[in-house]
């Protein structure tokens, strides 16, 4: 299972982050923040100053 998580970088996503990344059952978990996370087994973290221009335009 892949987890998209919104707000790794305060103080109860990065404990949700830690706990996600710890799980068997999730095989990735996509941080998009604004800052750059410490790189991590199973952590996709892009990063952008505007997490708006990461969602596709239709």
């Amino acid at each position: 299972m892949r987890l998209l998580m919104l707000g790794a970088t305060g103080l109860v996503g990065r404990t949700i982050l830690s706990q996600a990344l710890a799980k068997d059952a999730i095989s990735e978990v996509v941080a998009p923040t604004r800052s750059p996370l410490v790189p991590q087994n199973k952590l996709l973290n892009p990063v952008n100053l505007r997490l708006d221009e990461l969602a596709p335009r239709e």
